[in-house]
């Protein structure tokens, strides 16, 4: 896994022909999305199919689960990850790929 750095998030905002611009640094957003402490359940299974480095650290002990890499990680990284919805018993599935 890489330590590179967060980048500045910009977003222009056009209202009724005015421009308003926000700058964000992406270490403080990613500790406001840390924060929020949102628990989605994800496919561990498949996202370990997905990054063969994060099921190499997983099974080494590096990392607890895919969950927790996703979580701290893979998210702010744009991973491709299968959220599961509500029950995970019923088997319920979507795909879905982040952007930070």
């Amino acid at each position: 896994m890489k330590n590179a750095a967060l980048p500045t998030i910009v977003r222009i905002v056009r209202h009724e022909g005015e421009a308003k611009v926000y700058v964000i640094d992406a270490a403080e957003f990613r500790n406001f999305v840390l924060a929020c402490e949102v628990d989605a359940t994800i496919d561990e299974e498949d996202y370990l199919a997905r990054n063969s480095d994060v099921a190499e650290a997983v099974a080494a002990g590096g990392l607890p689960s895919a969950s927790y890499h996703y979580k701290y990680f893979g998210y702010f990284e744009g991973r491709a990850v299968k959220l599961i919805k509500g029950d995970a018993s019923v088997g319920s599935k979507t795909e879905a790929k982040r952007h930070p």
